[in-house]
């Protein structure tokens, strides 16, 4: 008799709970009152569906409160506050078409006067509930911006003096555990120190549980999730990219592959297959160096310049790419996020690798209304994984930056620009561009380029087309280091892309018009003192 009145009285508790929970978006999100079997605890059925392929779900479910546990069959889960988790799935495709529903539970404290809701969700950075109110903003113009000097302690860690570290062993594992019971409890104080537990959940599921999309979660264990991180809701001021106002497609995580810790810099394991507008296309792997900065912005992520890595946790790129718009403030770091190794702006394959932002240094003498000095180091949080698709570049040698001696040369940069109809690459695309003597570059357009050229930059293209574009500000320019093998040469980085003119009354660069560059071999010096921290 006791037991019975136990069970009932249960069962009204958690009747009475889910009642009074109401979703901030049905269509997408629904509790599930029907599966609950246990006090404290609510579950939920999350449908998600793309309209493009997907490969690699990134899911981060965002609660009002603090809640003890978020379980789901689909995937590991991190969070740090216990408010925030991630669920990341890195092998999973999302096919285009009808959409696939994933459950997940929340246990909470029995102590806790409210229950803990689904305040937000987003997809692979892009939120889907509640949906996002647009609002109509102006035409968005070219934004020039300031970077104020970091103080000298901003960046700690060794590192050789040829511009790249030695190469660390330590990787993240994205091994799924099941049946064993191990806890990693790490603290959630300033320092974001991530808890992890491997110890499966006890949850008894019915058959429809067990049933429902059995194809999809065959090859997958079901095991209790980890606790991991998030970035602040406030949206800074911040320079969103060359053609933020076009995007719609945001990056999710991939697991490591191909390691080779012992790769030399500035050199290339996977051969080339047969920004940047008329570029040629590459190859997973061809340019491993260059990397893409995604900005946090409205609650979604968008694809904001490129980079170079020069070192296992350091990357070069443009000072405007990493400030506020025609300020001198420094944007906050937890709203960038570093991928490398990847080839397809839209889409992951599983070579791609995912960095948050230690520190920013941007040069002390950054101008913010020429671009002098557009040059800024990125410090990660972590060294990368160095492998056959991520690899740093080398530094130019500081005994040979005489100007002259590369103009005419060919230059080789690489991004997600703009192709020849005005669409932006969907894939990482090169270009070869010649180096132009300053007096040629003045010359072409002396209003604009009389504003902007001086001892430490210059310009480089065709003018016929062939031209960095919108969208590839930061990414380097690279050379061929001198008397290496043509076969399998050697690359140093020469410049950053910083400035391209405007079309007139258009948001998109002049492809007709040199690009200026950010001549990265006046920096060297400056570069290495930052990096051996």
């Amino acid at each position: 008799m006791l037991a019975w009145w136990l069970v009932a009285v249960v069962t009204f508790l958690i009747g009475a709970v889910t009642g009074r929970l109401e979703s901030p978006c049905s269509e997408v999100f629904k509790y599930d009152t029907e599966s609950v079997d246990e006090p404290n605890q609510w579950n939920g059925v999350l449908t998600i569906g793309t309209d493009e392929d997907l490969e690699g779900i990134w899911i981060k479910i965002y609660l009002d409160r603090r809640a003890a546990v978020l379980g789901n069959w689909f995937a590991e889960s991190t969070t740090v506050d216990h408010k925030e988790f991630s669920i990341r799935n890195s092998n999973y495709k999302l096919a285009a078409g009808p959409p696939i529903q994933i459950e997940f539970f929340v246990k909470y404290d029995s102590s806790e006067q409210e229950i803990p809701r689904v305040k937000k969700i987003t997809l692979n950075g892009r939120t889907i509930c509640p949906k996002p109110v647009r609002v109509a903003s102006a035409e968005p113009k070219l934004h020039i911006s300031v970077a104020k000097p970091l103080n000298s302690d901003s960046s700690e860690t060794g590192h050789h003096k040829n511009g790249y570290d030695s190469y660390n062993t330590d990787t993240d594992s994205n091994q799924y555990h099941s049946k064993s019971k191990t806890s990693n409890k790490g603290s959630s104080s300033s320092t974001s120190t991530t808890t992890t537990t491997t110890e499966r959940y006890q949850y008894q599921q019915t058959e429809r549980h067990r049933n429902k999309n059995a194809q999809e979660t065959s090859d997958r264990d079901r095991k209790q999730p980890l606790y991991g991180t998030s970035s602040s809701d406030d949206d800074d001021n911040i320079y969103l990219g060359d053609f933020h106002f076009i995007q719609n497609k945001k990056p999710t995580s991939r697991p490591l592959s191909s390691t080779s810790r012992s790769a030399q810099c500035g050199t290339v394991a996977q051969r080339a297959a047969p920004f940047i507008l008329n570029g040629e296309d590459t190859s997973p792997g061809q340019w491993p160096w260059h990397v893409a900065l995604y900005v946090s912005y409205e609650a979604e992520l968008k694809y904001n310049c490129g980079g170079t890595l020069i070192s296992e946790s350091h990357v070069i790129t443009a000072a405007h790419c990493v400030t506020k718009p025609r300020t001198t403030d420094v944007i906050s770091k937890d709203k960038i996020l570093v991928y490398l190794g990847k080839y397809r702006l839209n889409s992951f394959n599983s070579e791609v690798q995912d960095r948050q932002v230690d520190s920013f240094i941007v040069h002390p003498d950054y101008n913010a209304s020429f671009l002098y000095n557009d040059i800024a180091i990125i410090k990660l949080s972590s060294p990368v994984e160095v492998n056959n698709y991520v690899r740093p570049c080398c530094l130019w040698d500081e005994q040979d930056t005489n100007f002259d001696n590369i103009v005419g040369k060919l230059g080789t940069v690489v991004g997600w620009g703009f192709n020849d109809k005005g669409e932006i690459s969907k894939t990482l695309t090169k270009a070869d561009l010649p180096i132009v003597s300053t007096t040629k570059c003045l010359f072409s357009n002396r209003p604009f380029y009389s504003q902007f050229l001086y001892d430490k930059n210059f310009c480089a293209g065709f003018k016929n087309d062939t031209s960095v574009c919108n969208g590839d500000s930061g990414g380097g320019l690279v050379l061929q280091k001198r008397g290496s093998n043509s076969d399998n040469p050697i690359w140093q980085l020469r410049g950053i892309i910083s400035l391209g003119v405007a079309r007139q009354s258009e948001n998109t660069c002049d492809p007709k018009q040199y690009t200026i560059v950010t001549d990265a071999a006046k920096y060297v010096h400056w570069i290495r003192e930052w990096i051996k921290h």
